[in-house]
């Protein structure tokens, strides 16, 4: 993987850091989302 980065061009390598940056942004949003979702349903088993 490293070598073929390597052989990757400049505009390659930065599209490719802005892709792996998004991707990892989106699982933080998701596991955000769980969590309040998660929240959310304990609130709602404690009021029943």
């Amino acid at each position: 993987i490293v070598l073929r980065y390597n052989n990757l061009t400049d505009t390659n390598k930065k599209t490719l850091q802005c892709l792996l940056k998004r991707l990892e942004q989106a699982q933080l949003e998701e596991e955000e989302a769980d969590i309040a979702e998660e929240v959310l349903k304990n609130a709602e088993d404690s009021h029943m």
